[in-house]
């Protein structure tokens, strides 16, 4: 079974991945080679788009935070 986000939790990430690029030092590059996607996918993710959720534990793995903050609920 897959799971996404409901919309409002989508909308609010969808600002929080680019804060994270430059409190992280990383950049679209890096989550790109690190997770194995196209730049379209990352593009979509930075959006809320599809994201599911093992693409926000991967996310949040991949920038060492937890996934309340790549869900931006600080």
């Amino acid at each position: 079974m897959r799971y996404v986000l409901a919309m409002s939790d989508q909308t609010k990430s969808a600002s929080g991945i680019p804060a994270l690029y430059e409190s992280s030092g990383k950049d679209r590059r890096d989550l790109m080679r690190q997770l194995d996607v196209s730049e379209n996918t990352v593009r979509r993710w930075e959006r809320g788009e599809g994201l599911t959720i093992p693409v926000v534990l991967s996310l949040a793995t991949f920038f060492e935070v937890s996934t309340d903050e790549i869900l931006g609920r600080k």
